[in-house]
């Protein structure tokens, strides 16, 4: 068996004509002789030459070290809403126009290889370029299915806006099931879901940056996010209006030392009895109460008979993290709080 090479992310190989192989084995490596592929075909099998990709009956499902991505969130997004337009009828795709209403769940298909192509309201592509293998994206009644020949896929690097205003959006499942550890911001992802009841477990080791990422998600009644790591700068507004919300959990390691904007985080969540936030604290630079405006204004307004378990061991300086988030109720740029529990400790 000889190499023919690649173009683009289809790969060939080549036979003499009129050979019989009984079964063998094909691994991609990149340039760097990392391994990328590895198929085994046990069938007997004759050709010239044929695409990898379009090889069926294998052994096993592919190892991938190089997942197939998914478009960046804003991307994705829009893509989503333009299929399900058209898909409905409205033939809508301006950006600025394209309904919310459409889509109501997300599936996803990891042994689909079927052949797809762009059709208006069919079918469309939501893989970066580069992928590996192709993401196609189809719609009916209600439900977008993802669809690849890979194994697994990856979310991109960045999610921004990725459901943002699905206003009929009651499920993201699928979620579970992608890889996001590449993933770095994901400002405004599931804002103005306010159907989405449940999301499930994240894996977001290395976030940056979650400002608005649930913001008016009215549905959401407890929220795990375990699973979200990371040195975060921006967390403003991420949970604001979240009005059914009972319970937030942060990861020991959702860190904010560099954090420079808590404002309305928990806004308006008038149902939150528990936030368990062990990785939070002040920041790099100690802030006295009459400068906690601009950092931490709004935060707690309108949270009530909530109990927030905390380490003053991440604190610095002189004012520790009660001290300063306890200082909200007395400014009056924050309102409606009262009956805060302060726990250094955990549930």
């Amino acid at each position: 068996m000889t190499n023919y090479g690649g173009n683009g992310t289809d790969y060939y190989f080549a036979l003499l004509p009129g050979v019989t192989i009984p079964g063998f084995t094909i691994k991609i490596y990149d340039s760097s002789d990392n391994e990328l592929q590895t198929f085994t075909y046990s069938s007997n099998f004759t050709t010239v030459r044929n695409k990898i990709t379009t090889i069926t009956n294998f052994d096993g499902r592919s190892t991938l070290s190089r997942k197939p991505q998914l478009l960046n969130g804003t991307d994705f997004n829009v893509a989503v809403k333009s299929l399900a337009s058209q898909a409905n009828g409205s033939g809508v795709i301006d950006n600025e126009t394209l309904p919310d209403d459409y889509v109501s769940s997300f599936t996803i298909s990891l042994s689909d290889a079927g052949s797809y192509s762009e059709e208006a309201g069919v079918c469309t592509k939501v893989s970066a370029d580069g992928s590996l293998f192709d993401i196609w994206a189809t719609y009916s009644s209600g439900t977008i299915t993802l669809r690849t020949a890979a194994a697994e896929m990856a979310a991109n690097t960045t999610t921004n806006s990725m459901f943002r205003s699905f206003s009929e959006l009651t499920s993201v499942a699928f979620l579970s099931s992608v890889d996001m550890t590449n993933t770095t911001t994901a400002q405004y992802m599931f804002l103005g879901c306010n159907k989405l009841s449940t999301v499930p477990a994240l894996n977001m080791p290395n976030v940056t940056y979650t400002a608005y990422m649930f913001y008016s998600c009215s549905s959401l009644t407890a929220l795990n996010l375990s699973g979200v790591e990371g040195s975060v700068t921006g967390v403003s507004n991420m949970f604001y209006g979240c009005t059914n919300l009972g319970s937030v959990i942060f990861s020991d390691d959702f860190e904010t030392f560099s954090c420079t904007d808590y404002a309305n985080i928990f806004k308006n969540c008038t149902s939150l009895r528990s936030i368990v936030m062990k990785g939070f604290h002040i920041g790099q630079t100690a802030v006295p109460s009459n400068k906690l405006e601009t950092k931490l204004g709004g935060a707690l307004t309108n949270v009530t008979n909530c109990t927030i378990y905390y380490s003053d061991l991440e604190a610095e300086g002189t004012y520790t993290f009660s001290n300063c988030w306890a200082a909200l109720s007395l400014d009056d740029y924050s309102t409606g709080i009262s009956n805060i529990t302060w726990n250094n400790g955990r549930p």
